[in-house]
Order: C-alpha cells, then sequence, then structure tokens
C-alpha cells in the first residue's frame, strides 16, 4: 500500500444530511442502519465495532518509525470515524458520550442508551399486542 492510499475513505460531509440526525429512541432504529450504511461505505465499520484495533508495538518504549506512523494514522482514522458518528447526532443527544471520542464507546454508548430502551418499548408493545 503507498503512503497515499488510505485503508478507509474520509468522509465529503454528505451524510451528515442525507437522513435525520440521532433524535433518541425517536429514530434510533432507522438512524442506526442509516449510520452503519455509511460507515461500511468508507470501511470505517470496522473501527466502530472494534474489529480494527490501533496497531501495537514490537518494544512499546523503543517504537519503529513504521510504528509511530502507523499508530498515528490510526488516531486519525479513529477520529475520523467518531467524526462521522458525532456529526449526526442532534447536540441534546451527544450528552449520552460524556467526553469521549472513541468510535466504539459512542457507538456502545448509544445502543445501550437508545437501543436498550427502544428493545424494552417493543417487548411492552408485544405484550400488549398479545394480551389484545
Amino acid at each position: 500500500m503507498s503512503a497515499t492510499t488510505l485503508p478507509y475513505s474520509v468522509s465529503t460531509g454528505s451524510a451528515f444530511a442525507a437522513f435525520d440526525k440521532l433524535q433518541g429512541t425517536k429514530n434510533y432504529v432507522a438512524w442506526k442502519k442509516n449510520m452503519r450504511t455509511v460507515l461500511q461505505s468508507l470501511c470505517q465499520w470496522g473501527v466502530v465495532t472494534g474489529a480494527v484495533r490501533a496497531p501495537g508495538f514490537a518494544d512499546k518504549d523503543k517504537p519503529t518509525a513504521e510504528e509511530t506512523s502507523a499508530s498515528k494514522a490510526f488516531k486519525v482514522r479513529r477520529i475520523s470515524a467518531f467524526m462521522e458518528v458525532s456529526f449526526c447526532m442532534t447536540d441534546s443527544v451527544k450528552c449520552v458520550l460524556s467526553d469521549t471520542e472513541d468510535p466504539k464507546v459512542t457507538w456502545d454508548l448509544l445502543e445501550k442508551h437508545f437501543g436498550a430502551k427502544q428493545q424494552g418499548l417493543q417487548s411492552v408493545l408485544m405484550a400488549k399486542l398479545h394480551l389484545a
């Protein structure tokens, strides 16, 4: 891979207005599907899921120039993935994130906060439907 070839794409920002920003449980399911599609198209989904991780060092006290370069490149990739997710949320939803800029932590927090509520709501509705 040449120095100018990235293993992922950098957003043009077009997705920021392609679908509604996350507003909470109101649109979490649709937003999650759209956001996952955007991240997959940018080859960033692995960073969000944790499948793609920061490169390691053979000797953390004496990293090689190549290891240092790879580490810096991963940090840029990580913040790029975070940017994709966070720019597609309303400000009122961002309070769930605290001060993290880690895309995996961000995704997990959103799923825990809004996905769990969504699943609970679906369970209640299914129970009411079943009783009717």
